[in-house]
């Protein structure tokens, strides 16, 4: 049976997916569907495939007890959306550029807004995460705290993705869908 994937798009792949990244991997790590769960991450722009993430926004992941050394960045392809359960972009500017290249319906289907996922977020409706770079160590710290506030119900959503897999795998009829 396919994992579960998900992938976080930002702009360059370099502070706000991986950082993203990091912190629900940490989550899923500890999650009963940590194993039956891909994080990926990528850029709409990416300017050196395969750099690594921003300094800044590792020493930000250090300070939290996450570890984004691994992390080398990927241009995001809209090809490979299908493949992927749920794609949290992190501007609604991104999620525009997503629509403007002419996606799928089914595409359009699993792409959010990784602050859709933060009840204070959509109440205040401050659902962009700004981008740290060229800000200081306080902006980084701060989008890592907007990451936080969404990741657990994230999460929710990638385990309820993998029961619905795993009941559909198993021959059971999903209900309520």
């Amino acid at each position: 049976m396919r994992p579960v994937r998900a992938q976080v798009v930002c702009s360059g792949n370099t502070c706000r997916s991986p950082m993203a990244q990091a912190v629900l991997r940490d989550l899923l790590d500890r999650s009963p569907v940590g194993d039956r769960t891909e994080i990926t991450s990528a850029g709409l722009l990416v300017l050196d495939p395969g750099a690594p993430a921003d300094p800044r926004a590792l020493a930000a992941l250090a300070r939290a007890g996450l570890d984004g050394s691994a992390h080398r960045t990927t241009q995001f392809e809209l090809d490979d959306v299908e493949e992927y359960d749920l794609v949290l972009f992190v501007e609604e500017r991104h999620i525009d550029l997503f629509g403007a290249a002419r996606a799928t319906a089914g595409a359009r289907e699993r792409v959010r807004l990784l602050r859709a996922f933060d009840p204070v977020a959509v109440a205040l409706g401050t659902l962009d995460l700004p981008d740290p770079v060229e800000h200081g160590p306080a902006a980084y710290h701060r989008c890592l705290k907007d990451i936080r506030s969404a990741a657990p119900r994230i999460v929710t959503e990638l385990e309820r993705l993998a029961d619905e897999r795993g009941q559909a795998g198993a021959g059971g009829e999903v209900r309520g869908v």
